[in-house]
């Protein structure tokens, strides 16, 4: 019987495509295991280039692949890579049943059965009611939103990522009509009752004998733009939570896990408000704090573990984290063009090739900061400047250039 390291050894010799809207970060942890990357992704930055022995840039339309561009790269690389491994980050949820015509694929994480159930707002919500995990209250038609008529909703989408797929519903068209008249929703769209509180989220390995906690993290979003209200800004990994809503959150993923089969890394989405925690969605694939781990992590390769536990072994034992690592992505302020080489500093990743050009909302790069004293809030306060006047630095600079 080959040992979990012999059956990694001979793995390697395979492509492994990673799949996401910013494929970076996977990529280059899969690189630093020893992998040759293929990465599908929408940006095809300067360091996932480095990472990857091909890369195939995917245009978004709306904060989505392009998703006709995106069967011809799947394609192409099918009749390349028909035998490949395939792990998946962020923007891969819509794009779901696609992967049913790449049957020689292995996908390393969810299947593709299981995220469709876990992206279905139905079955999700459904699900967490049979096990009695609070969430907010949730609704498949409008009359709900359309008799209050204030922004007591929002409207999700479950197959979008990011916040761009969250509105609150009185800013949306479905409210011009009367209230009596009930509208149906579009497939994977739900509606969710707000609620006021510190939206976080818990990064988890799950593997064939146990659930990791890796960390949890405050996320960051925009507030008050009516067009993207809750757009995803970045986050801080590895904040502290009192250990009894720490074992309240161990047992929902314990739930979780048992019905609808956790595998590898992935995150779910709560909401903390006066000590109550409720459940928002999973995420069933490698989630963006990923990055901030592999920081906090050096000595473990967290796509390493990822990629054991999806194939059936147990994962690396993982230490506890220490310290605190923060990000915020920076938006183009208005529309611009990167014309010259730019000296990028070490604490900016994600940076675009000469050319790209930005239109005014879109990211431009994602600025990052690490601090590895106690955890504290005085901590927070202290990222969070530090990012701030990171970003006006990288502004000014490209100003300069441009």
């Amino acid at each position: 019987m080959h040992s979990k390291w012999h059956v990694s050894l001979l793995l390697k010799n395979k492509a492994l495509i990673v799949l996401a809207h910013s494929a970076r970060t996977i990529a280059q942890a899969a690189k630093q295991a020893g992998y040759e990357v293929i990465a599908v992704d929408a940006f095809s930055d300067l360091e996932t280039q480095d990472a990857c022995l091909i890369t195939h840039k995917v245009p978004l339309n709306e904060w989505r692949f392009d998703l006709s561009v995106l069967v011809k790269s799947l394609d192409q690389l099918y009749s390349q890579y028909p035998q490949a491994e395939v792990v998946f980050g962020a923007g891969v949820e819509y794009a779901i049943n696609y992967f049913d015509d790449y049957p020689l694929w292995h996908l390393r994480g969810f299947s593709a059965s299981s995220i469709r159930q876990l992206r279905d707002p139905r079955q999700f919500f459904l699900g967490l009611d049979e096990l009695a995990i609070p969430h907010p209250k949730v609704s498949f038609q409008t009359t709900d939103c359309v008799m209050t008529n204030d922004s007591s909703w929002l409207l999700k989408d479950a197959q979008g990522s990011g916040g761009c797929q969250v509105r609150f519903a009185a800013n949306q068209a479905i409210l011009e009509h009367s209230a009596a008249l009930c509208l149906a929703l579009k497939q994977g769209q739900y509606l969710q009752q707000y609620c006021q509180g510190e939206a976080i989220s818990v990064l988890v390995l799950a593997d064939r004998a146990k659930l990791n906690i890796i960390g949890f993290n405050r996320q960051q979003h925009e507030q008050g733009s009516a067009e993207l209200p809750f757009i995803y800004l970045g986050l801080e990994a590895n904040i502290c939570l009192p250990k009894e809503q720490v074992e309240q959150v161990m047992k929902y993923l314990q739930m979780l896990s048992i019905k609808f089969e956790l595998r590898g890394l992935f995150s779910l989405d709560m909401m903390l408000s006066a000590n109550t925690i409720k459940v928002l969605e999973l995420n069933p694939r490698i989630p963006a704090s990923l990055e901030h781990y592999q920081q906090l992590l050096p000595n473990i390769n967290l796509i390493e573990a990822h990629l054991h536990a999806c194939r059936g072994l147990e994962a690396t034992s993982l230490p506890k984290a220490s310290g605190r690592a923060a990000n915020r992505i920076l938006f183009a302020p208005y529309s611009g063009r990167l014309n010259e080489p730019m000296e990028w500093p070490e604490w900016a990743s994600d940076r675009p090739i000469v050319g790209t050009i930005f239109q005014a909302g879109e990211p431009i790069c994602s600025i990052t900061a690490k601090d590895n004293a106690v955890s504290s809030n005085e901590q927070s306060q202290t990222l969070a400047a530090l990012l701030e006047s990171r970003s006006r630095a990288i502004l000014q600079q490209l100003n300069r250039i441009n």
